[in-house]
């Protein structure tokens, strides 16, 4: 649109110029000096949209503003005030985003919509956390094999590429029915933020394991009673690489929030920190304000 609104004054002039000139390369003479103007327009159409939609935020309509409300529990426990930002931002994160479907014909809006918000609640927080970085998300149906991981998995995060994978199917299950699944896209979206900002396992990760007991065993089963998942945590992190722990540890802190800053009070203040989120407060999550 803001492209549009640039080419517009200059688009009846080259019409009018055509119908004026006694001769076309007459017109080809007079029309020469907008050549380069709408050139440049063209060239940079990308960021002249990005500059005009950071100035003034675009909003979701009211079909995706209802299907939010439905099925992302974290938009439909925000305030109306928060729930205007979130929309903004999902908007220009899909802007940015380039979309891949594999073995789907087409991906449906509303897994567009699922995928952004995963992605916005991770970066409620913080001013611009758009993951810039990530140009690319690729979706698949469900579990895939990848070069780089030859069994099936549900996600991975490649920044090199600025590429985010995910089997569409557990997303889906995670978001709407995550007191019972793993939120996958909360997991990956949180590992590209921490790759994006370059966090460090020794900025959040404050854990004692017991003596005696395996670091990584006694560490799951902490988040096995934190998600209420007791007696087989092995059956929920299957499917994950155990030293994603931002990962983990993130999709922990927005699915039982009361329960994480109980059990593990000291992981859950880094992330209060990191993220600039204390999703326990469900209306307003955000501690300090984003100017």
């Amino acid at each position: 649109m803001p492209t549009f609104v640039l080419l517009f004054p200059v688009i009846p002039i080259i019409v009018l110029l055509f119908f004026l000139a006694p001769y076309p390369s007459k017109w080809a003479v007079w029309c020469a000096p907008f050549f380069p103007y709408v050139i440049l327009v063209l060239v940079f159409k990308h960021q002249i949209d990005w500059w005009w939609y950071s100035k003034f935020p675009p909003t979701i309509d009211e079909d995706a503003q209802k299907f939010l409300e439905e099925y992302f529990p974290y938009y439909r426990n925000l305030s109306v005030e928060n729930r205007a930002n979130f929309g903004a931002r999902l908007r220009m994160f899909n802007f940015d985003k380039e979309y891949i479907s594999k073995e789907l014909q087409t991906i449906p809006g509303d897994v567009r919509l699922l995928t952004a918000a995963s992605a916005i609640q991770v970066t409620f927080g913080i001013k611009g956390g758009l993951l810039r970085h990530w140009g690319q998300i690729v979706l698949y149906r469900q579990p895939f094999h990848t070069p780089s991981r030859q069994y099936f998995h549900t996600g991975e995060v490649h920044y090199e590429d600025g590429c985010i994978i995910l089997a569409v199917d557990d997303m889906i299950r995670g978001i709407t029915k995550q007191q019972s699944n793993y939120n996958i896209a909360i997991h990956h979206m949180a590992l590209a933020f921490q790759y994006e900002h370059k966090i460090k396992d020794k900025d959040f990760f404050f854990f004692d394991a017991p003596a005696g007991e395996d670091p990584e065993e006694a560490f799951l089963k902490k988040m096995a009673v934190v998600r209420g998942w007791d007696g087989l945590p092995e059956l929920p992190y299957k499917q994950l690489e155990t030293d994603e722990i931002f990962g983990i540890c993130v999709e922990h802190f927005f699915a039982a929030p009361v329960k994480f800053k109980t059990h593990l009070p000291k992981i859950y203040q880094g992330l209060m920190g990191i993220l600039n989120q204390d999703p326990a407060e469900m209306t307003d999550p955000v501690i300090h304000q984003i100017l």
